[in-house]
């Protein structure tokens, strides 16, 4: 008895709450959901009965740091720039973005002090499609819930900042999927400082060349990425790539799995390049790892590497400190 009266009191408190925080939530932010009688590309779209047809108005209608809300079941059609600190986020979990042939599904030209957050929904290419998500510039690029897949003429996932402030851009996914792309997830900064990214519990499979690359060959700064908790799987050439000239390009695999790939599980390529591993597991692919031309793949002495058909041994130091 007394769990049901401790249950019915919280619920009453979300309910209270509920319509203030709708009320907060449209004073800065637009709703999108086509299918509504009151849709119309006018006005501010700044409420759920008159909401707009389609994001890219919306977005020309949201102040600096809204929040777009899209209601679904929808497909929008379009390919979106964003060159504000935004957020997208998807009430319903059955909203796909599908941009047309040989066109991003988002490009990002924000300022390099702009966050932008996309969560919950799909970005789906089309056959000839470019690239899922290309950020030009942003400082953070937040991705929750989300699933880019389709585009084999691309990129995933494309973070090539070409300018930076005094810290570095940083792209964040969490609990996301990039998959049946030509390269899955690609972070190579073009700017003076470099880039960092932090995966974690996600999922990137069925790439034609990468499922992670970190890329260090266009800027003078570091390439810092970090995959936790994470699958990567059945990529036709490799897995996990650091590629360096010189600046160091490194990545930190923690709790993740490697399998399934047609040519290298984990690559380091390049003076500069560096791949640590603890607590993961590299498995049923041609190679499992490779080093070359000054890269190391180096162990804690902790991981598995199994049905791996040849070089199967870490470089460098085997056990780190």
């Amino acid at each position: 008895m007394k769990k049901f009266l401790v249950f019915s009191a919280l619920s009453l408190s979300l309910l209270s709450v509920g319509p203030a925080f709708a009320i907060a939530l449209a004073a800065n932010g637009t709703f999108v959901q086509p299918s509504s009688s009151g849709a119309f590309d006018s006005g501010d779209c700044s409420t759920p009965q008159q909401p707009c047809r389609t994001i890219t108005y919306a977005l020309s209608q949201t102040p600096a740091t809204g929040q777009v809300n899209i209601v679904g079941p929808a497909d929008f059609y379009e390919s979106l720039t964003i060159t504000q600190g935004v957020t997208l986020y998807a009430v319903d979990s059955d909203v796909r973005l599908v941009p047309p042939s040989g066109q991003a599904g988002i490009t990002i030209n924000a300022a390099i002090t702009d966050n932008v957050n996309l969560r919950g929904f799909q970005i789906v290419g089309t056959a000839g499609g470019a690239n899922g998500i290309v950020a030009n510039s942003v400082s953070k690029l937040a991705l929750t819930n989300m699933s880019i897949a389709g585009f084999n003429s691309g990129v995933g996932i494309n973070f090539s900042p070409n300018t930076a402030g005094s810290n570095f851009p940083v792209l964040y996914m969490q609990d996301s999927i990039v998959r049946y792309n030509n390269g899955n997830i690609l972070i190579s900064p073009t700017n003076s400082v470099g880039a960092s990214a932090d995966l974690k519990r996600s999922t990137s499979q069925f790439a034609a060349t990468y499922g992670v690359r970190a890329d260090g060959s266009s800027t003078a700064g570091q390439v810092q990425v970090t995959i936790s908790d994470s699958e990567i799987t059945n990529v036709t050439n490799n897995g996990i790539l650091a590629v360096s000239n010189g600046s160091m390009s490194r990545i930190m695999v923690d709790h993740t799995i490697v399998a399934h790939m047609g040519t290298n599980g984990v690559t380091a390529s390049g003076t500069g390049a560096q791949v640590l591993m603890n607590n993961s597991t590299i498995t049923f692919s041609n190679n499992a790892i490779l080093a070359q031309s000054g890269g190391t793949v180096q162990s804690y002495g902790n991981n598995a590497v199994n049905f791996d058909a040849g070089n199967t041994t870490f470089s460098g130091s085997q056990m780190l400190k």
